[in-house]
């Protein structure tokens, strides 16, 4: 149980650190996009950076509240006096689980999207440089 608990620990702890990253360049490039305006095709590259990555910052909360669930479901499941605990927690946790992986699963596609634009605008970005 405490290999579990500290294994969704660390998986909490590296979307956390993904959720600050996300949000982080949400604010940077929302900033950015001011700076950019008069530039259509950075301004554009940017706003859809910063989506991908709003999009991965709100599905890490909502992974981050299945894990919630699933810990207080564990913690209602050691409290009982059953011998079939495992099948119990899994019967009260599978919604959970499920949610959990698919909310991860889209944040991190969401956040890989992110980046990819982040680098194509850096690509646009180093390219004008040469033009001016």
């Amino acid at each position: 149980m405490d290999l579990m608990n500290e294994s969704a620990g660390d998986l909490i702890d590296a979307a956390k650190l993904r959720f600050g990253l996300s949000t982080g360049a949400v604010v940077l490039f929302a900033h950015a996009t001011s700076e950019f305006h008069h530039m259509p095709v950075r301004t554009g590259i940017l706003t859809i950076a910063v989506l991908f990555f709003g999009f991965s910052a709100i599905h890490c909360i909502e992974a981050l509240v299945h894990m919630a669930r699933i810990k207080t479901a564990i913690g209602d499941v050691l409290w009982r006096e059953e011998e079939k605990r495992g099948d119990l927690l899994l019967e009260k946790a599978k919604l959970d689980i499920a949610g959990a992986l698919t909310r991860f699963e889209k944040m991190d596609r969401y956040f890989y999207a992110g980046i990819m634009w982040s680098v194509v605008f850096m690509i646009v970005q180093f390219a004008a440089s040469f033009r001016n």
